[in-house]
């Protein structure tokens, strides 16, 4: 998993780091940078908490150590969107195997208000920039509620479409996982 500089990440699977620390579910900093560290055979991740205290996280590759968080680190610790909001949503997308693909997060934490409709989700992801933007005219798509949700750029242009003859019912309270389906784009 490559974590960014300046993202904000949430550990969604507890794990205890090479100096005993625990890092429970729930707990959120800023990922500020990483070092390797040859002679320790690990890594250290810099990271500042919500009080702006930096703290070092320290991971051992060897097996027996820190090894297999290192490895599944998309699986304990996820980004989370910077914006306001009660309700934590899972999204998930379809990998499009481009450039700008690479990099991008496979899972993001959304979090939003409970009472958001389907077009208020939309707008909150693109505005929280994800997913990765590849092409002048990228489009994903969603279910909500049975109805679906077009969502994209068209020319450097967010757009959010919903689809059906009457708008997608629900609140994001009812939903706690959203997988966005590759649509396409044009270059």
């Amino acid at each position: 998993m490559h974590l960014t500089p300046g993202q904000r990440y949430r550990v969604v699977c507890a794990f205890v780091d090479h100096d005993g620390i625990v890092h429970s579910v729930g707990e959120t900093w800023r990922f500020l940078r990483s070092d390797f560290l040859p002679y320790e055979d690990g890594l250290s991740l810099f990271v500042a908490m919500p009080g702006g205290a930096e703290r070092q996280i320290r991971l051992q590759w060897r097996p027996e150590a820190e090894g297999p968080v290192i490895d599944a680190l998309d699986r304990h610790v996820l980004p989370v969107s910077a914006g306001p909001g009660d309700h934590a949503l899972l999204l998930t997308r379809d990998s499009i195997g481009l450039a700008d693909d690479v990099r991008s997060p496979h899972h993001f934490l959304l979090e939003i208000a409970g009472d958001a409709d389907a077009v208020m989700v939309a707008e909150a992801i693109l505005a929280a920039g994800y997913p990765a933007r590849s092409g002048r005219r990228p489009t994903w798509s969603f279910d909500w509620a049975g109805a679906g949700v077009l969502l994209g750029y068209r020319d450097d242009r967010p757009f959010v479409a919903p689809q059906g003859s009457a708008p997608p019912a629900g609140r994001a309270s009812d939903v706690d996982r959203l997988h966005l389906t590759w649509l396409g784009g044009a270059a």
